[in-house]
């Protein structure tokens, strides 16, 4: 058997999501773009950033469309397969389309092929990518191709000798850790573009929580793609009604309801399914004592008390609503203008109306997460270094040796010319040299990315 041309081994069922390709979108949610329509924007918000993304096509191939979506979604589960060793990776197109779950005929192999040629001529341009927690701004705009080349071998069913090449920047995104895990088995059975796309953001969303609110206009126009000239919330809202239901009907998510705030915008607030639900607490119920918890033993409960709120009333709130809701408008209390006389009532209003919560809460927040991610972040990396050390100490000596002399190279060819002038020789590179092998040596051996560590996805089974 000629090398790369394996048989066929199990279809993935988790693969991966890039964080950037997921928060904005690349494709159409149609399969044809109009007529002289070859480039789409999105202007995209996260925490205090705004950036802006364009998105154009080649002249030949047009713009991505509604099938190329999960053509990528595929192409980035088989790399994950393969351990994101390389750039490059082998398939066939038969498996392709079995892990996509379309039909095995002529016309769909032909519409593979297609997707690939959108996916090799697109270009993205933006001033901010997200990479690892943060958002890395550039002077100038960024521009990245997701597939810098691939080729089809046609008429061979049992082999894999095709093969796709990454983009140089969004593989080294892959790298870096910005993934997420995505079921498989879950996004190529929902139905529609749509359904798929908000079914990507959500699961993101909903990492650490069970329930999560999106502004109704950003989210359909800049988040989903759905055409600007819908304009009317009773539009948009009819247009999302049949993805609403598949995810409800097949028991994704529990409930997805509409309320109004304020200042007159639409929010869609969303809850992920649990099998086992806490049950929801009846209109200010007399819970028993003994099950209640004490103050000293919940800070959050103790606040609502410093605030005067009944003890009974300050109990149903932890079961009602949202631990962070709760926190994000105790927080709030000391940044809204005017100051209320009447804190707790405030409060009691913010929580039962839903408002949205001032930009200051938000950012604080965001400060903090950023802070607590850099926390972890360094304790990952101990981590990491501390497994690494150990696997090399079964290692033969000499092959480490010529595997960092292997590495300095590669290290090098990542830094402008002058740096290897400079630097070749320099002593105070060499430890910086050693804990790059050693982060490269973790991918490697298969020690957990920091996504993965960070939520102990003990369930997960790397295929």
């Amino acid at each position: 058997m000629k090398k790369n041309q394996q048989k066929i081994i199990n279809l993935p069922l988790t693969g991966k999501d890039e964080m950037n390709l997921l928060e904005c979108p690349f494709t159409l949610l149609t399969d044809q773009a109009e007529e002289g329509q070859k480039t789409i924007k999105f202007t995209d918000r996260q925490k205090e950033v705004i950036r802006n993304w364009t998105i154009t096509g080649s002249d030949e191939h047009g713009l991505p469309c509604a099938y190329d979506e999960p053509v990528y979604v595929a192409l980035l589960a088989l790399t994950k397969r393969d351990g994101f060793k390389s750039r490059r990776a082998y398939f066939n197109s038969y498996e392709m389309l079995k892990l996509m779950r379309w039909p095995i005929n002529g016309e769909r192999y032909d519409r593979l092929e297609l997707a690939l040629k959108r996916l090799h001529g697109v270009g993205i341009y933006t001033d901010y990518l997200w990479d690892n927690g943060e958002f890395i701004k550039q002077i100038k705009s960024i521009g990245f191709h997701i597939l810098d080349d691939f080729e089809i071998i046609k008429g061979v069913k049992n082999n894999k000798n095709s093969w796709f090449e990454w983009g140089n920047r969004i593989f080294k995104s892959f790298l870096n850790g910005n993934l997420k895990n995505l079921n498989l088995d879950v996004y190529f059975d929902l139905k529609t573009p749509i359904s798929k796309r908000f079914y990507r953001l959500w699961d993101k969303r909903l990492y650490k929580t069970d329930q999560a609110s999106f502004n109704l206009q950003e989210l359909a126009h800049e988040k989903l793609g759905l055409s600007r000239n819908m304009i009317y919330p009773s539009d948009l809202k009819r247009k999302l009604e049949p993805t609403l239901k598949e995810h409800k009907e097949k028991q994704l998510l529990s409930s997805a309801t509409y309320i109004k705030t304020k200042d007159g915008n639409w929010l869609l607030n969303i809850k992920r399914y649990r099998e086992n639900p806490e049950p929801v607490p009846e209109e200010n119920p007399p819970l028993p004592e003994k099950n209640l918890p004490e103050p000293q033993n919940d800070p959050l409960l103790e606040k609502l008390f410093l605030l005067k709120i009944p003890t009974s009333k300050a109990k149903t709130l932890l079961q009602t609503y949202p631990r962070e809701f709760i926190e994000g408008w105790i927080m709030a209390l000391d940044v809204v203008k005017p100051v209320p006389r009447n804190k707790a009532g405030y409060l009691l209003k913010a929580l039962e109306e839903k408002w949205e919560l001032p930009e200051e809460v938000i950012r604080k927040r965001a400060a903090e997460e950023r802070e607590r991610e850099e926390k972890l972040q360094a304790d990952y990396d101990e981590y990491i270094l501390a497994q690494v050390d150990e696997y090399l100490k079964t290692m033969d000596p000499g092959q480490i040796e010529k595997e960092i002399a292997e590495h300095k190279e590669v290290y090098f060819s990542k830094l402008p010319a002058h740096f290897k002038e400079d630097l070749w020789e320099s002593e105070g590179m060499k430890p910086r040299i050693k804990a790059d092998y050693m982060r490269d040596k973790a991918k490697i051996i298969g020690l957990p990315s920091f996504e993965e560590w960070k939520g102990s996805n003990k369930n997960t089974i790397e295929l």
